[in-house]
């Protein structure tokens, strides 16, 4: 993969992966936990602490292969990359009151809510569709070959 300048979509497929799977472990114990009011128990802060991981790892992920002139930036569909920006144009418009300069500072991401870190996580999962396509289809026969 190395060899045939593609090693970033491997290494895209697999953190969303990992990154999903982190993701269902929150979701699934947020569900199953219950709620006491507005008292904070130590189990809503390791909640807590867990959701502001998920969004470092978010936007690690973005600034890594998806943000513009990233050092493994993927070549991805046009309408997904737009798509993508313009989510995130919106949300940290609405969060910080500046326009989306293209990059995600973690101080910027930390307002991120669960439904807007499920949202950005449902674009991931489409871009990865697209990338395990474009491996399937380009990069493992050329890895074959060799």
């Amino acid at each position: 993969m190395r060899d045939n300048f593609c090693e970033e979509n491997l290494s895209f497929w697999l953190e969303v992966e990992d990154f999903k799977k982190k993701f269902s472990i929150t979701s699934s114990a947020m569900a199953s936990g219950p709620s006491r009011g507005n008292s904070k128990t130590s189990g809503q802060a390791a909640m807590e602490r867990h959701h502001e991981a998920l969004i470092h790892i978010a936007f690690e992920i973005y600034n890594t292969y998806l943000a513009p002139s990233s050092q493994c930036e993927l070549n991805i569909d046009h309408g997904l990359r737009n798509e993508l920006s313009a989510y995130l144009n919106e949300v940290m418009t609405g969060l910080t009151g500046k326009a989306f300069q293209g990059r995600v500072e973690l101080e910027q991401a930390s307002s991120f809510n669960a439904t807007q870190l499920q949202f950005l996580i449902e674009l991931y999962k489409r871009i990865q569709t697209h990338v395990f396509r474009l491996m399937a289809t380009d990069s493992v026969p050329k890895v074959r070959r060799h």
